[in-house]
């Protein structure tokens, strides 16, 4: 698809074709991986992979000011969420690595030598990703697995996107894909 044959797409598309423009990969056409997107009670979409396991996190910036009510906040989410309303932003989680060797009462010195070199391995095919995405990120403990760190990646779209999931995955789906063809999902 050429950019200029549409002028519904999103700035992840844009990256993601500027991507296969730097590595030199020219057909695009079966890297569909079937995302799915499910809400979260608390606001964010879970993104499920085509072997329905949770793959990452969405959260969309709602653009509400933080307020210190939760239940007033919730309440214009909502209804953000019900009316389909658009938004221009959001915040990719993804896994990027996990440390094998918080969860083993001993080890090696040379099993541990062999983890970290995995992990390094594993966190220098994040870098040249994130060097080529040109996105804002940072890199934390994860949440659900306190041996793992979270990559979180700034989504913007060129223009306004719906909050519903199918609008959501088709803004994103590029990214994702090109992650998974990278082994990074």
């Amino acid at each position: 698809m050429c950019i200029k044959e549409n002028k519904k797409y999103s700035l992840a598309f844009v990256l993601y074709i500027e991507y296969f423009r730097y590595t030199k990969i020219s057909d695009m056409s079966n890297l569909g991986m079937a995302w799915r997107f499910e809400l979260d009670p608390e606001h964010f979409f879970r993104i499920y992979d085509s072997q329905k396991q949770i793959a990452g996190y969405f959260d969309p910036d709602y653009g509400i000011p933080s307020n210190d009510d939760y239940e007033i906040e919730s309440k214009q989410i909502q209804q953000m969420l019900k009316n389909s309303a658009s938004i221009t932003r959001g915040f990719l989680v993804l896994p990027m690595v996990r440390f094998e060797i918080f969860y083993k009462e001993s080890m090696s010195v040379d099993t541990l030598a062999q983890q970290v070199r995995q992990a390094l391995d594993r966190i220098s095919e994040w870098q040249k990703f994130i060097s080529t995405f040109g996105s804002m990120h940072s890199v934390s403990l994860s949440h659900t697995d306190q041996a793992m760190l979270s990559v979180t990646l700034e989504i913007k779209f060129i223009e306004p996107v719906p909050l519903e999931t199918t609008s959501l995955c088709k803004s994103v789906e590029p990214i994702l894909d090109r992650l998974q063809k990278l082994g990074l999902l």
